[in-house]
């Protein structure tokens, strides 16, 4: 059994009533497979909310790339039960403000750190409690995973990673020193440490996808453990393709 949920645009709306007529809808509680209807950004709303919960994950394509989306199809049972299934885990942060007050938040596309003020902000990063950089100088640092590499991560200059690549991607936000310092590709097993050095004078905001932290001490940031998303693509060449174009800038 199906569950349907769709956003607010025209085209959503009207592929959610085309499909509710056909197939009925159902609780989630009932239904093996969520159908989302919308774009990327609808879709990642969803997923939040399903959090923890053993649904499969179908996106209905009703905007333009869709990289999270699947065209509309006419045999929707046919296509779901032939399709290939992708399981990611979300971001996991710790995080700890100058107060001294612990947060726990999920990022399925990233996590980020900027500066609050129109001071620089300082950082120092480690990787597996080794320090790699004792101090990185700019506007902040993003930590992204493959669902989210295509979106703030690109745009800031970091690399579009294929989605079931087990790697994660740690991005300077306009660095000042070391100037040098780009994006970096990091294997998912690692356990990411960033601490805000003078977090009570520089101060920095930590943002967890719609989650803020403000005034950041420091943050660990790992995969969770704990649970994973099923995501359903009809074909995983098309997905493939849809990354492609992106980096060769054809769409």
């Amino acid at each position: 059994m199906l569950s349907f949920v769709s956003s607010k645009t025209p085209k959503a709306h009207q592929l959610y009533q085309k499909y509710v007529k056909k197939y009925g809808n159902h609780s989630l509680e009932s239904s093996s497979t969520v159908c989302v209807i919308g774009g990327d950004g609808f879709m990642l709303h969803i997923l939040r909310s399903l959090y923890g919960k053993p649904n499969k994950i179908y996106g209905i394509s009703s905007g333009t790339v869709g990289f999270l989306m699947n065209p509309p199809s006419q045999n929707l049972h046919q296509d779901i039960e032939k399709a290939s299934l992708l399981s990611f885990k979300p971001l996991l942060a710790h995080s700890v403000d100058i107060y001294g007050k612990s947060y726990e938040s999920h990022a399925i596309n990233e996590v980020s750190i900027f500066r609050k003020t129109s001071q620089a902000i300082h950082v120092q990063i480690d990787l597996n409690d080794v320090t790699y950089c004792p101090k990185l100088v700019g506007d902040g640092v993003l930590i992204a995973t493959p669902v989210g590499s295509s979106a703030y991560n690109y745009s800031a200059g970091g690399p579009i990673i294929p989605f079931g690549t087990p790697l994660l991607a740690l991005s300077p936000l306009n660095p000042y020193f070391p100037h040098y310092l780009k994006s970096l590709l990091l294997p998912d097993s690692f356990s990411i440490k960033i601490k805000v050095l003078s977090s009570k004078k520089r101060f920095s905001t930590l943002t967890v996808d719609n989650f803020d932290v403000c005034k950041l001490h420091q943050c660990s940031i790992s995969l969770d453990p704990s649970f994973s998303y099923q995501l359903l693509f009809k074909d995983s060449k098309t997905l493939i393709d849809k990354i492609l174009k992106q980096q060769f800038l054809m769409t």
